[in-house]
């Protein structure tokens, strides 16, 4: 049975929670029946057998038992809307946070990984529907050709690696796109006039289809994207998920990632301002389930923003030389 869209976050724990509270509701139920026979002997005989007062009672658990579970998920997902922190850069209006929520209800432009080859294809697992990329392709555009229009526009004026370079023959193997780019190669979509996303290669395709990278690229990818959204933003906020810690297999913790990502910002910043506000989201589920350290990474990010001294490449310092 598939789950409500409101009780996903639950689907670990749901099934046996419902059956405690139903089960709570029954035995409470007849434990009143049990006293209640006591003073009145008929009453449980009256009960036997009764298939209506057993339809009510269980109808009535069930109801419980709903209600119970909405209400535990409403709390939680009120506590984490409200698990945020930021501070801005020293003498610099950008703030940067790290939130945690779902990444398509924070307001600026988005940011998605993707691999090298820019497949699109959730029909044949090479993008799994399950990922941000498949989310976004599933939300936001009717067709996947739609996308794969708009990713080619974007794409016109990159140079493809040539085949004979590309260390993988998935084309070959499990189907794909086979124009191959360099990581940290940028596609901008715009599914909407509201909507804006860069696409930004960090990870690569292999034999079987399944994505890998490393932190290096990782790294290497972010730089390239802060340059990107320099020449071809609009200082809009920029929205970005803890990148190649999903399905991209790297081999980092999440908290050692967005550690990654707010010093590669801050050193882009050094170079240009680009945007207002930094936004990095951490998903609610990765958040209960790898117990991540919002404090640890508060002191983290305030400490970089209060004492990160921004210089261009070109400001060399001034000196006298020694005698």
């Amino acid at each position: 049975m598939k789950l409500p869209n409101f009780l996903s976050n639950l689907k670990d724990t749901i099934y046996p929670d419902f059956l405690k509270h139903i089960f709570i509701v029954l035995g409470s139920i007849w434990l009143l029946i049990e006293m209640g026979s006591f003073m009145i002997p008929s009453v449980e005989s009256s009960a036997r057998g009764n298939a209506t007062l057993f339809l009510i009672c269980l109808s009535l658990a069930i109801a419980f038992g709903l209600v119970k579970i909405i209400r535990r998920h409403t709390d939680e997902r009120r506590r984490t809307e409200e698990i945020s922190v930021s501070h801005k850069l020293v003498r610099n209006d950008i703030l940067i946070e790290i939130r945690v929520d779902n990444l398509f209800d924070v307001e600026g432009a988005f940011v998605l990984s993707t691999n090298t080859t820019f497949d699109t294809d959730m029909s044949a697992g090479l993008i799994s529907k399950m990922s941000l990329q498949g989310q976004f392709t599933t939300n936001y555009y009717n067709k996947v050709e739609h996308l794969n229009r708009d990713l080619e526009e974007s794409l016109k004026g990159e140079v493809p690696i040539s085949e004979d370079t590309i260390g993988n023959t998935k084309r070959h193997k499990i189907g794909g796109k086979t124009k191959c780019y360099e990581i940290g190669t940028v596609a901008q979509v715009c599914p909407s006039d509201e909507v804006v996303v860069y696409l930004v290669a960090i990870a690569h395709i292999n034999d079987n289809g399944k994505a890998y990278g490393t932190v290096e690229e990782v790294i290497k990818g972010l730089g390239k994207l802060w340059y990107y959204i320099g020449e071809h933003g609009e200082l809009e906020s920029i929205v970005v998920p803890v990148l190649g810690t999903g399905l991209t297999r790297i081999r980092i913790s999440r908290e050692d990632m967005i550690r990654e990502i707010i010093k590669s910002f801050i050193t882009a910043c050094s170079e240009k301002k680009f945007t207002d506000k930094l936004t990095i989201v951490i998903s609610e589920s990765d958040y209960r389930k790898y117990k991540i350290d919002l404090d640890e990474l508060g002191k983290y990010l305030y400490h970089h923003c209060k004492y990160t001294v921004l210089k261009s490449k070109t400001d060399t310092g001034r000196g006298e030389e020694i005698p």
